[in-house]
């Protein structure tokens, strides 16, 4: 039995000494086909009802509207500063039917009337701005008005800590000539409702203070004059008729506004916008299409006050395909919108936080909008927001003919007949409340049938797991759908789970020797309080290609190893008729004393390969398991056998693997060993430096230890040659010096049967033991540096 090490040693500084270191597919779908709005396509949402109440200012939504409708797009109780001069906003849940679609998913936050709309989130739901968060929403874009006018206003995105609260809104007081709430009106529709109006005195004293937000802006105010001029200057036409710009300020800071002077001598002001993404969102003729918006805040780090914010605009298509589109935008019978990503910084300095008594920094989040045209009409869909809850669905495809092998990118291949899994995981991170009433929407992609007398299982839990099977879904339109008995939350009991495991049986489907792509398919789980969309990994199944895969090895049996020992087995895998593996390769399967088979990858090295040497993969994995006393003292049954990338099962062997009771374990530094300084024209033996562990373990075993050590080279740092040391690593025991460049006996053991530790290099005399020799005549100084092989042979 043997072990090696390796040492790599350095010479350092002008006068010479020297130092030892150990070796030691998403797939993408085609763009959306624009189309009228129906309530019955409308992308998934948090359910409405639990978003809020529109007759009612409940404290249990997520959101407390400022305004509400009664129905009748009047309100009951209209919470705007002087109520009779400033609109209402309808602000009404939407209700789908679709299977895929979550009913009451949908808000509107104004209509033809409407002139401001504002839903700051309840004091539960609350933004903790020391932890990440993410956001995402659907905004409708569409002419319903079948007219060429698209001016629907805009929306923001916003953060803040006003002192008003859920009442925060901003109002004009004209100069400062209206003075009281009866007088004073919504600030123009420039602001969205957060920003300041240009004419208000103080011109900040009326906006949305301790804020910061994203600007969805759909009109465009150029004209250079009062309350009509945030968009003027470079911004001047852009962007054109039907086109969104997205920016970020902070409505609160004076540093946001430019002061510009109208024809008339009055000051108006322009947003300071250091970066602005344009994006077509509204089309003519009645059609449109809905567009995703995602929000990543990250925390700043260490307590900081400086945190991030990075935003997605069309990132993905209406049936959660990837948008991979970053050019420019078409607008013909197919939309094509161009995907936009930044990320912009976040100074919560400026929104002028203190912790709570939990040492919390929580800023309220929400949607404004505010327009003063009676054109124009649109809806959005709430789809996920962390403070709320943060729980994560992870997709997995599993190969169950394949011994349960996970597809992935480098083996993404199943073939004709093979059972599927289509897995996901639901797993509740944090959060205020729970994930409840989710319906699992499972999409079942081509290429593969549901298994419809076995549809699949829910696993609940993770401590002592439970499994219900799935009885008696609704199966449409490439769909399964499945209403979960238990909802996500942040400990398992009889109502909910920590974390619920949904397994849908397939199986794949392709003709003989033929290949079929799949595209990743959409999957939803649609709850109360969270909407998570996942796509299946893409993969190719392969038809049936019968072959006889043999597997074959040289190695004799039984196999004898030694505890911290190695396992050496060779093998191959062939085609009897001698024909060339395909991509990727093949996995080869060993199971030890009848426990579950560990998989383990075999590529192919080169195309047109008819062999793949199986040897080392599985020699290591051996070595590893009996190095981590993964296999018994005595007789051990292992048993190997493999398949190929069609499908094919090879023979199968088996082996016993004795591990004997006897084991020798060489212990050496792990930061490596060094010698004395020396000028470099001495001339003599140099002795150690530090603490020169060299030890043997042994259980029941004799010994023997050698070594051999190479030259000591250096790279010249002038002109890049390599300078050799003049001198040998030697061994001197007693009055005797041998070279090491050839293997030399260090040390043995002195029984047949040792246990125990021998300390070999700490008990060397200073002049005896593994010494360098300098014979005086090395030219250049500096790090010179090689290797040490040691060698230790245990006995039988």
């Amino acid at each position: 039995m043997r072990a090696k090490k390796q040492f790599f040693y350095i010479v350092l500084g002008m006068s010479l000494f020297i130092i030892f270191f150990l070796k030691t597919d998403d797939a993408s779908a085609s763009p959306t086909t624009l189309h009228p709005f129906d309530s019955n396509l409308v992308p998934s949402g948090i359910a409405g009802d639990k978003l809020l109440d529109p007759y009612d200012l409940k404290t249990t939504t997520v959101f407390r509207p400022l305004t509400y409708d009664d129905g009748n797009n009047k309100g009951n109780n209209n919470l705007f500063i002087n109520k009779d001069k400033n609109s209402i906003s309808p602000i009404n849940n939407g209700f789908s039917s679709s299977p895929i679609n979550h009913g009451g998913s949908y808000i509107s936050l104004w209509g033809k009337s409407a002139k401001a709309g504002v839903l700051w989130s309840n004091d539960a739901y609350k933004m903790d701005l020391d932890k990440d968060q993410y956001f995402s929403f659907w905004i409708w874009g569409g002419d319903t008005d079948t007219t060429s006018n698209y001016s629907t206003g805009g929306l923001t995105f916003s953060i803040q800590n006003d002192p008003r609260q859920q009442n925060a809104y901003s109002y004009d007081n004209v100069s400062g000539t209206l003075n009281s709430n009866d007088s004073i009106k919504l600030a123009p529709d420039e602001t969205f409702g957060m920003y300041a109006a240009d004419d208000n005195a103080p011109h900040l004293g009326n906006v949305v203070q301790n804020s910061w937000s994203l600007n969805l802006d759909n009109r465009i105010n150029s004209s250079g004059q009062i309350n009509d001029s945030f968009d003027k200057g470079v911004y001047q036409g852009v962007p054109t008729t039907g086109q969104i710009y997205i920016s970020t300020s902070y409505p609160g800071d004076s540093s946001s506004y430019l002061p510009t002077t109208t024809s008339i001598g009055t000051t108006a002001y322009t947003l300071a916008r250091n970066q602005v993404d344009i994006s077509n969102i509204s089309y003519a003729n009645g059609v449109g299409m809905w567009h995703h918006l995602r929000l990543l805040y990250q925390a700043p780090k260490d307590d900081g006050d400086k945190g991030t914010m990075t935003y997605w605009f069309n990132d993905i298509y209406e049936d959660g395909s990837s948008n991979t589109n970053s050019g420019t935008d078409s607008v013909d019978t197919q939309a094509n919108p161009r995907r936009i990503e930044r990320t912009v910084s976040i100074d919560l300095n400026k929104l002028d936080l203190t912790k709570n008594a939990d040492g919390k920094r929580l800023a309220r989040w929400g949607i404004t909008y505010r327009v003063d045209s009676s054109k124009g009409s649109s809806d959005m869909v709430i789809e996920n927001a962390s403070p709320v809850m943060n729980v994560s669905v992870d997709p997995e495809v599993i190969d169950v003919t394949q011994d349960n092998r996970v597809l992935t990118e480098d083996n993404d291949y199943v073939n004709s007949g093979d059972k599927l899994i289509f897995r996901n995981t639901l797993s509740y991170n944090r959060g205020v409340t729970d994930w409840t009433n989710i319906s699992a929407v499972v999409g079942v992609p081509t290429g593969t049938n549901l298994n419809t007398t076995d549809y699949g299982s829910v696993t609940y839990g993770k401590t002592s797991p439970t499994t219900v099977a799935i009885n008696k879904p609704t199966v449409s339109d490439n769909y399964l759908q499945y209403k979960l008995t238990k909802g996500i939350a942040a400990s398992d009991t009889a109502t909910t789970a920590s974390k619920a495991v949904v397994d849908v049986n397939m199986t794949a489907q392709a003709a003989d020797n033929t290949e079929i792509k799949v595209p990743g398919i959409s999957s939803y789980f649609n709850g109360d309080y969270y909407i998570g969309r996942t796509t299946s990994k893409s993969f190719i199944i392969r038809g049936k290609q019968v072959k006889d895969l043999q597997l074959s090895s040289t190695t004799s049996d039984p196999i004898k190893a030694f505890p911290s020992g190695n396992v050496e087995i060779n093998g191959s895998l062939k085609y009897k008729d001698k024909s060339t593996f395909v991509n990727p390769g093949a996995e080869v399967y060993l199971s030890i004393n009848n426990q579950t088979a560990k998989q383990i990858n075999v590529p192919i090295k080169n195309i047109g390969d008819t062999e793949l040497d199986i040897s080392d993969a599985i020699s290591k994995e051996l070595t590893s398991e009996l190095q981590n006393d993964q296999l018994n003292t005595g007789n051990n049954t292992l048993t190997i056998y493999a398949r190929d990338s069609l499908g094919n099962k090879s023979n199968t062997l088996t082996f016993t693997i004795d591990v004997v009771n006897k084991s020798a374990v060489l212990q050496l530094n792990t930061e490596g060993y060094s010698f004395k300084n020396i000028n470099a024209f001495y001339k003599g033996l140099v002795g150690r430096k530090g603490d020169w562990k060299v030890n043997v373990n042994s259980v029941n075993t004799n010994w023997n230890l050698t070594a051999s050590a190479s030259l000591l080279t250096q790279e010249n740092s002038f002109d890049k040659t390599i300078d050799t040391f003049n001198g040998n690593i030697v061994y001197k025991s007693n009055q005797n010096i041998e070279a090491m460049g050839e293997p030399i006996e260090i040390a043995r053991s002195d029984g047949d049967s040792e246990t125990g530790t021998t300390i070999i290099g700490q008990n060397w005399l200073p002049s005896e033991g593994i010494l360098l020799q300098s014979n005086g005549k090395t030219k250049q100084g500096g790090k010179y540096k090689g290797t040490i092989n040691w060698d230790l042979v245990q006995g039988p």
